[in-house]
């Protein structure tokens, strides 16, 4: 069994997590507006192919022409992302403790030393027998790890992710993956009603149930 994980929205309570980094950057003076006009820069980047984020290229937009401030808010940055395992849901640590290592494979889109530095700072990292970041398309590498592992083709697969448009595009090419979405919010989404994805789970507890129903079925 391979259990692919996403991380922020999953394991970490990324929207937490962005409020009190934003904090740094209020606190060091940056308007609320100037703020919000970052995250817009950002926010897009897994769907359109836009700039991944991290704290350089922020900083940069945030505070142009202030080289004193941009080293300021970067120290405190790095200091922030060396502990956030307040930020891990908890949730997400029972989900971890329940399946072995040799199944667990995280998952992660983003600039790879802000998403390391994450995933190290939540203290999450040693659950997992591998630990893959990239900026490309996530589905195209959990196919190119099927086709390469022959032993894929005979055990269950499966992928959790809070972005419904991901598990959208991995049900679309690869059928033998089985999809959960991790829905914290509670939002409604046809795709899920209309089978578009195969799970729906509010946290990962759920996802937990679901995994050890599927697990050993047809």
């Amino acid at each position: 069994m391979k259990i692919f994980v996403d991380f922020d929205g999953v394991i970490l309570d990324t929207k937490k997590f962005v409020f009190d980094l934003n904090e740094i950057y209020s606190k060091n003076g940056i308007s609320n507006q100037r703020i919000k006009e970052h995250g817009k820069i950002f926010s897009g980047a897994p769907k359109v192919g836009g700039i991944t984020y991290k704290p350089e290229r922020a900083v940069a937009f945030l505070v142009k022409d202030d080289k004193m401030c941009q080293k300021k808010i970067l120290s405190e940055a790095n200091i922030f992302l060396k502990e956030l395992k307040d930020y891990v849901f908890p949730d997400a640590l029972i989900f971890l403790k329940t399946f072995s290592k040799r199944n667990l494979i995280l998952l992660s889109y983003g600039d790879i030393k802000f998403q390391e530095d994450k995933i190290f700072g939540s203290g999450t990292d040693g659950y997992f027998s591998e630990i893959i970041i990239d900026e490309r398309n996530k589905m195209d590498i959990i196919s190119k790890i099927i086709r390469k592992d022959e032993s894929a083709e005979q055990e269950k697969i499966f992928l959790i992710d809070d972005k419904i448009e991901n598990l959208e595009k991995i049900e679309k090419t690869n059928s033998e993956v089985i999809t959960i979405w991790i829905n914290r919010t509670n939002i409604k989404d046809d795709r899920c009603v209309n089978n578009i994805v195969g799970y729906e789970a509010k946290d990962l507890m759920e996802a937990v149930d679901i995994i050890m129903k599927t697990k050993d079925n047809g």
